[in-house]
């Protein structure tokens, strides 16, 4: 994965860091985390051309119970085939 910049329109995901420090590759979990919780259509695009389904899945596997809600949990769980539930 290549480090990228978040764009622009994402900030109102990030009100409460630095968004111009946020680079995708030193903060995957984080941007992850508040892009699959809160983001939208575009949000999800953004994810998927930057991360890897990979990314995602692990993403999903090591801290997803742990950093999304219930609701976000279970609807990625069902989207990647994450058989894990609580």
């Amino acid at each position: 994965m290549k480090s990228c910049a978040l764009p622009k329109e994402f900030k109102g995901y990030f009100w409460d860091c630095d968004f111009k420090a946020l680079r995708s590759d030193e903060y995957r979990e984080f941007i992850l985390g508040r892009l699959l919780k809160l983001g939208g259509i575009k949000a999800i695009i953004w994810v998927y051309r930057h991360f890897s389904r990979k990314d995602i899945y692990g993403y999903l596997k090591e801290r997803g119970r742990k950093d999304l809600d219930a609701r976000s949990y279970l609807f990625w769980s069902k989207v990647l085939n994450y058989r894990e539930l609580w």
